[in-house]
């Protein structure tokens, strides 16, 4: 509980952000409070994410629609990275997890200390 895991990357590039209704989702079959998804435009795969409260799920939606200006935003100032540079900024971060990862680690704390608010993009 509280604490944070990775589990891999997903392209943002290639996803449809869908908000959903309180209630029953026909994807999952399972009742969702404060849920969104995220739909694969190429694999059609869906991930379901649920937030704790109402403002924790618009934040989170902020978030992505931010970050999706931030690279339209790029794109139009010629900003590129390399697929080069990609895989092998991929390749580091595999490199320094050293084994499997238990849990993300601020300064010290498993969990971010309780006074600091973070954007839902560093939760």
């Amino acid at each position: 509980r509280d604490m944070l895991y990775y589990k891999g990357h997903i392209d943002m590039d290639e996803i449809k952000i869908l908000d959903i209704e309180d209630g029953k989702d026909k994807d999952f079959n399972i009742n969702v409070k404060n849920a969104f998804k995220l739909r694969s435009k190429a694999t059609e795969e869906v991930y379901l994410f649920c937030a704790k409260k109402p403002e924790d799920k618009q934040r989170w939606l902020q978030a992505c629609t931010d970050e999706r200006k931030r690279v339209e935003e790029d794109k139009q100032m010629g900003f590129v990275i390399p697929e080069n540079q990609k895989k092998q900024a991929m390749l580091n971060a595999k490199k320094s997890r050293h084994g499997k990862m238990k849990g993300v680690n601020y300064g010290g704390f498993t969990v971010p200390p309780p006074h600091q608010c973070l954007h839902p993009l560093h939760q």
